[in-house]
């Protein structure tokens, strides 16, 4: 057994060790050369076969609560986080394949700035074994935040969203508090809004709800953290944050520059293609025609580049359950990509840059069944009429219907584009201080655009004209929007604290400045659509035909305004088994609002502005039991409890204001900073092998923010934001998961899915509760869903060939009663993914067959028809699951 060797010797060791040597490069530099780290790399010490999955201990140091452990990923390798320098003693079990290996126990001395690298060789007991009792750390036992993690070869075992190899909304359903929506929406915990993304520590701007495109896709990141209690004042932007780390680079490619290839190519039902590839190069390292590795000591940089596209006629959920095509083809497009440059030991740079875009028709209504007569059909203005009543209409033709929107050829188009930047230097400034500072933006737009005749040469053939409208019509409008925001940012964050201090203090600042110009105009097709433009608050009227009465006007909207922020934090090791995290977050924000219409048209316009300075304190605790609390539940294993008061402040996006839905008073202001008062607490218990953990929490949401059109009824339409007044959100969850994933892996050490059984159970119960804008009792949210339930199941054959299973529930969101006095539409849908034995070309290649919504269950999503009568509002029209999605997919490396 080698227990010390240095980074010299082991660059010579070939090519997965080269592989190895490269990932430490793009570790940020705040962490990579502060105290110091280990490389293990484990092997079989009887045919040097490296050992995926082997789980290493380190004993605990001066200020580590307890053991820290790691699991080698599906090459042998692993690299530790930051150690205290010294001598350190670990500890090396594992279960590779059902074999069973000899405990091995050592010493190594760790080095300030330096990472020592050693390969240690096991011996196999030649037994087979199913399990193992040993103690391996799964819960996280230092971070006072509530948060779910999930790492990309989670995200790909389980099929969740197999139908979309796209969304990430649809994969991270296996997150207590999750529940997502149509058009790619995602409700966390009761609330509204998307939640934020941090891109390795830097705060992604908002982006426009309602976007089809998909902004960052699973097979991007290496990991995800689903932060929704007790976050730390360093994050900002909402109550939800999804903390994202990028892919890395990898080296050890065939010659210095041939980057690193993987692709997965597939083919749908619905007539859909899709595209996944990932470029990866870290330079510097390479094989030479004998083998050997071959390292640049003067090259540090590396890149990642990641494409996505995915094709089909049926893109978003439809307005009916069945003939989902109609009008509902779509391309999504994502691009991704990351550099990176160590300057020194103490500085590197690095940058990353992400565009992504989408093009869809919106979905036609054809016409639904008699069961949902008493909330209208899909005939006429909103859907609201029926076949039995709507006025059958006489076709040039000759033929006579009750005319849907597929029959009259109704043809809206959506498309929207977003693109965003940072360039980021990491710096170790002392050995106390380190720190990152961030320059980046965003640039988002959507579009809506019609290719409609303005007239009715289908039917009466007549001329538009305002004076002459049909009472009632099922192509509402043709509709013409602009929504379009940019939104440049400077941030930096900085860490103080050193090995032998209680105290770990973290400051920063961020300030944005946005700007945003939106454009709205709607030509209505009937007369029950001009009254609903007219009963706008403050611009109805100004949206009335010109005096041709054959055009709209155009109402123009620029917004400018700013955000910033600062935050100190102190993490405090009170004793081994308490830790504190105490904040404060000091925020301001502000908005100028200009609504304008055409300058043809001298009507009303408005100027106002709003400015709102916020202070939100952040108290969270985490308690250890080393052992555990109730010694029936598994010896020696932890037990942690959090508890914790903040206030998180949403600022709203400034290129999606409201016109003054929802307000009082004689002019239309910009829409407020939603503030939430929350209380969490959450224990988590590690079993052998399992992990459970339940949480409870509360929300008292003042301006709280929410979604919904413009117009109420069409499906095309315009997305606003808007306050509505004040709200509750009080909810239980519960995760449990069968060997669950290592904690804070390593870039390009992810752990590899083992043989045997794996699974999770994800519930969720929660009760979200608006008071009634004309200052009436508590209602349900629009977007509450009461129930929801995901369970997974996977299991992996020793040659690694897959299958697993997802089942998704949900009791149905407020705005999915389909009928009168009736109850929510519940949601029901099973996914399955079949992965062969990789075979083809040096076993790197398989074949995946997938299956989206085995059931074919097809319920509603929304159902905006007749929503007045509920007293509901439309969160984007009607929209129904989609149905059953077969899926074929070649995928593979070089």
């Amino acid at each position: 057994m080698k227990k010390h060797n240095t980074h010299q010797r082991f660059a010579r060791r070939g090519s997965i060790w080269a592989t190895a040597s490269a990932l430490s490069l793009l570790l940020p530099a705040a962490s990579a050369w502060a105290d110091g780290q280990i490389k293990f790399k484990i092997v079989d010490a009887k045919n040097g076969a490296v050992l995926p999955g082997a789980t290493i201990v380190i004993k605990a140091g001066p200020r580590d609560l307890d053991d820290i452990q790691f699991n080698t990923a599906a090459n042998g390798l692993v690299t530790t986080g930051d150690l205290d320098s010294g001598e350190r003693t670990y500890k090396i079990t594992a279960i590779v394949n059902g074999i069973s290996y000899k405990e091995l126990t050592g010493k190594i001395a760790v080095v300030d700035n330096q990472t020592i690298e050693v390969e240690l060789k096991l011996e196999p007991k030649g037994e087979i074994v199913f399990d193992t009792k040993a103690r391996v750390l799964r819960i996280d036992i230092t971070d006072p935040s509530v948060y779910t993690s999930r790492d990309r070869e989670h995200l790909q075992f389980f099929p969740n969203g197999v139908g979309n190899r796209q969304s990430l909304s649809k994969a991270l359903r296996s997150v207590p508090g999750m529940v997502p929506n149509s058009q790619n929406r995602l409700h966390p915990r009761g609330e509204s809004d998307n939640g934020t993304f941090y891109i390795d520590g830097f705060q992604l701007p908002s982006l426009l709800s309602g976007r089809a495109a998909q902004i960052l896709t699973p097979d991007m990141l290496e990991s995800i953290k689903v932060r929704t209690g007790n976050l730390a004042a360093n994050f900002g932007g909402g109550s939800t944050i999804l903390e994202t780390s990028l892919r890395p680079a990898i080296g050890a490619a065939k010659s210095p520059l041939a980057p690193n290839f993987e692709y997965a190519v597939g083919g749908e039902e619905y007539g859909g293609t899709s595209q996944t590839f990932t470029f990866s190069r870290q330079l510097g390292t390479h094989m030479d025609t004998s083998g050997k590795a071959v390292t640049n000591p003067d090259s540090r940089a590396g890149y990642v580049l990641s494409y996505s596209r995915r094709d089909t006629d049926n893109f978003l959920e439809s307005p009916q359950p069945q003939r989902q095509m109609s009008n509902n083809n779509g391309t999504s497009e994502s691009l991704l990509g990351k550099f990176s440059y160590r300057i020194n030991e103490k500085t590197e740079a690095s940058a990353f840059v992400g565009s992504s875009g989408a093009r869809n028709g919106v979905a036609n209504r054809q016409g639904l069944s008699s069961s949902f007569i008493n909330r209208g059909q899909g005939y006429g203005f909103g859907g609201n009429s029926n076949a039995t009543d709507f006025p059958r209409v006489s076709f040039q033709d000759g033929t006579n219907f009750a005319a849907s929107q597929e029959i009259l050829g109704n043809n809206v188009r959506q498309s929207d584009n977003h693109s965003f930047y940072a360039l980021q230097l990491n710096r170790t400034f002392t050995s106390k201080l380190k720190g990152t500072i961030s320059i980046g933006g965003a640039d988002t737009r959507q579009d809506t655009t019609n290719r409609n005749v303005l007239g009715y040469p289908l039917t009466t053939g007549a001329a538009y004209s305002t004076s002459t409208l049909p009472a009632n019509y099922s192509i509402e409008y043709n509709p013409n929007t602009t929504l379009n925001f940019t939104q440049s940012q400077v941030q930096a964050d900085f860490n103080y604290g050193d090995s032998d201090s209680q105290h770990a203090y973290k400051f920063g600042v961020i300030a944005q400045d946005l700007k945003g110009n939106e454009a709205y105009q709607f030509t209505p097709m009937s007369q029950a659509a001009a009254n609903a433009v007219t009963a706008l608050p403050y611009v109805g009227n100004s949206l009335r035909a010109n005096a041709d009465n054959t055009t709209s006007p155009s109402m123009l909207i620029r917004r400018t305004g700013g955000y910033s922020a600062f935050y100190l934090q102190d993490t405090y090791t009170a004793t081994k088994q308490l830790r504190l995290n105490v904040g404060v977050r000091v925020e301001n924000f502000s908005q100028d609002q200009s609504i304008r219409f055409a300058a043809s048209d001298p009507r009303a316009s408005y100027d106002t502005k709003r400015s709102e300075s916020m202070v939100s304190p952040r108290m969270n605790a985490l308690y250890l039991f080393p052992k555990g609390l109730i010694k029936s539940l598994g010896k020696d294993q932890p037990m942690v409890l959090r508890f914790g008061y903040n206030r998180v402040v949403t600022t709203p996006g400034i290129g999606q204001g409201a016109i003054g839905l929802g307000q009082t008073g004689t002019t239309p202001l910009p829409v407020a900073a939603q503030t939430n008062d929350q209380l969490d607490f959450s224990v988590e218990q590690q079993l052998r092998g399992q992990t459970i953990r339940l949480s409870s929490f509360n929300k008292d949401l003042k301006n709280a923010h929410g979604w919904q059109q413009m117009i109420q009824g069409p499906q095309a339409g315009a997305f606003s934001m808007v306050n509505q007044g004040d709200a509750t959100v009080n909810g239980f969850e519960m995760l449990y998961e069968l060997k669950p994933r290592s904690l804070d892996q390593q870039p390009g050490a992810l752990d590899a899915i083992s043989a045997g059984l794996s699974g999770y159970v994800s519930y969720t119960s929660s009760n979200a509760k608006r008071r009634a804008l004309a200052g009436g009792g508590m209602v349900p949210q629009e977007f509450d869903q009461q129930q929801t339930v995901n369970v997974g199941a996977g299991y992996q054959l020793r040659d690694q060939s897959q299958l697993a299973l997802t089942y998704y529930h949900g009791s149905g969101l407020r705005s999915s009663v389909t009928a009168l006095g009736g109850t929510r539409a519940p949601i029901d849908q099973l996914d399955l993914r079949l992965r062969a034995r990789p075979r083809l070309i040096s076993n790197l290649h398989t074949i995946e067959f997938g299956v989206e919504n085995v059931t074919n269950s097809r319920n509603a999503l929304n159902f905006a028809q007749g929503a007045a009568a509920t007293g509901t509002t439309s969160l984007g029209g009607t929209r129904f699951q989609q149905g059953r999605r077969l899926v074929l997919t070649l995928l593979g490396k070089f």
